[in-house]
């Protein structure tokens, strides 16, 4: 996917889909699904349904230093309920 067409950039403790918490707030940002290279992301629609708004989780991982030092800047700040107690 590429970062311009990222938008929304945030934290949150919840990732989307199974809705449980997270052990911990990660950067999370939206996408709409007609932006999505084919593989990237498992998404389907129905034709006439699209494009969807998708939530997705954005990790170190995948993204260069560089990267995630500028989405994290983009980002506000975590919440207190977003954060998991232990």
């Amino acid at each position: 996917m590429r970062l311009a067409d990222l938008s929304d950039v945030h934290w949150s403790g919840a990732p989307g889909g199974h809705r449980a918490r997270g052990n911990r707030p990660y950067l999370h940002g939206y996408v709409d699904c007609d932006r999505i290279m084919v593989g990237e992301i498992g998404h389907s629609c129905e034709p006439g349904s699209g494009p969807h708004r998708i939530e997705v989780c954005i990790v170190g991982r995948d993204n260069d230093a560089t990267t995630m030092t500028a989405l994290r800047a983009q980002a506000s700040s975590p919440q207190l309920t977003d954060l998991v107690v232990w």
